[in-house]
């Protein structure tokens, strides 16, 4: 088994045949590389109506939303961030994302809940 990081490099990874036989992604990322390679078919959804949580850092002074890319939370994370006026970051891995949000380079983030419970750098 493998982790990415990316959606994006999943993705491509399944469309091109041998490298993977399976591959678990969100919906818009699949949908895209799909359409753009022809190579992929999207057998069913996995975990559908959410489980992203949207956490906030009172210490940060960047009034910044941080999420994923290319993933139907990051279309619902720049509606929410347009009506609240905040910048929209997006990263391609959700350690990343994490790191920025703790380091204070974003307010808010909205993440995957199992990524949300990741342990911070030094816990075990």
């Amino acid at each position: 088994m493998r982790v990415y990081d990316s959606p994006i490099e999943i993705s491509m990874d399944v469309s091109r045949g041998g490298a993977l036989e399976m591959g678990l992604a969100p919906t818009v990322t699949q949908f895209l590389v799909a359409v753009v390679t022809s190579q992929t078919r999207i057998l069913m959804p996995v975990a559908t109506g959410g489980g992203a949580s949207v956490l906030e850092n009172t210490s940060s002074p960047q009034w910044r939303l941080a999420t994923s890319e290319m993933s139907s939370m990051m279309v619902l994370a720049r509606a929410y961030s347009v009506a609240q006026r905040l910048e929209m970051v997006s990263f391609s891995s959700p350690v990343e994302a994490l790191q920025g949000f703790t380091g204070g380079s974003a307010r808010y983030i909205a993440i995957w809940e199992p990524t949300g419970q990741l342990p911070s750098p030094g816990q075990a």
